[in-house]
């Protein structure tokens, strides 16, 4: 098991002598996400590097939560299980690159493993949704009618977990 003092985490991940509360939290999802997925290798992408890509257009990005999770906020033009497998029923382009996410990457990384199976490129985000509110990244929702609206809530899966998203996130469960 992984149990590194936060101070030393911290220091390698080269945070300043005093770590703020932000990054205390950051390096708390950096944790969790490695003792979570120990068992999982998959290829994975920082939130940092996902955002630089967002705009390819031979990106597709699959939230791996549940409905309930991903009605809070998904990350923006991400398609949920069942819609990409719908809208990829007959083949998925070769030149395509997939990012799978969850809250924190151990259901993606499970999920990724099987897409690495059918031989597909793809990608799990380290730290999740979480990690992705510690690089700043966006978060949509939708309002009845559909209508894409900016948020700044994540679903944490978990009540222990409302202190691991970046503070201007509120944390919901």
């Amino acid at each position: 098991m992984l149990s590194l003092p936060i101070t030393l985490l911290c220091a390698a991940m080269g945070f300043a002598q005093s770590p703020t509360r932000d990054e205390k939290r950051a390096a708390k999802v950096r944790t969790e996400y490695v003792k979570a997925t120990m068992e999982i290798h998959v290829p994975t992408i920082r939130a940092d590097s996902l955002q630089a890509h967002l705009n390819d257009t031979d990106l597709v990005l699959v939230d791996v939560r549940q409905p309930g999770e991903q009605k809070v906020s998904m990350l923006p033009n991400a398609l949920t299980t069942q819609a990409f497998a719908e809208k990829f029923r007959t083949g998925f382009p070769v030149y395509k690159r997939i990012v799978v996410y969850d809250v924190l990457g151990y259901r993606s990384g499970k999920y990724a493993e099987q897409l690495i199976e059918k031989k597909l490129n793809v990608q799990n985000l380290e730290g999740g949704i979480l990690a992705w509110t510690h690089a700043g990244g966006k978060l949509i929702t939708r309002d009845s009618a559909g209508t894409v609206i900016p948020t700044r809530q994540v679903h944490t899966y978990e009540k222990d977990m409302k202190n691991w998203a970046a503070l201007e996130y509120e944390a919901v469960w």
